[in-house]
């Protein structure tokens, strides 16, 4: 069983607040904000019966906010991103492949998508660190209307 299991399996035996400040923990890159104290301790306040005007439920750590497991073995590789939809200025169309082995260099100017690819595979690859969101394309006024994953 690997570590992040463990600690999963340790924190079902937690109250509900609690479960819910480890999942805080899991998601943030830095320490928890103030919106998160200020809502953990209204969780902390109900899970203690005082009445709270929050109508907060707490979201417990679970094994999708964890990074996936690999079985013994297995591989995953990243071969390409494509049809991205409204992220930053990168063309909808555009197709970044990757090296099935070795290394592939991205370069490029400012503003040439470095960091909108960098944030986008953050995200697919449930990286630990998601602190910086996946941006629309601020050019585009229907972008506005779309959900980035």
């Amino acid at each position: 069983m690997s570590l992040l299991s463990q600690i999963l399996k340790w924190t079902e035996s937690l109250q509900s607040w609690q479960r819910d400040a480890c999942r805080r923990l899991f998601q943030q890159e830095s320490a928890l904000n103030e919106t998160d104290l200020s809502e953990l301790y209204a969780l902390l306040k109900k899970n203690c019966g005082i009445e709270s005007d929050d109508a907060l439920l707490p979201i417990p750590l679970a094994k999708e906010h964890l990074p996936a497991e690999l079985a013994l073995g297995e591989s995953v590789t990243l071969v390409a991103l494509r049809d991205l939809q409204n992220v930053n200025q990168i063309p909808n169309d555009r197709i970044l492949t990757f090296s099935e082995a070795g290394i592939t260099v991205i370069y490029g100017g400012n503003g040439s998508g470095k960091s909108g690819y960098a944030r986008v595979m953050k995200r697919a690859c449930r990286a630990r660190d998601q602190s910086e969101p996946v941006h629309l394309d601020a050019n585009n006024p229907t972008a506005s209307k779309s959900k980035i994953l």
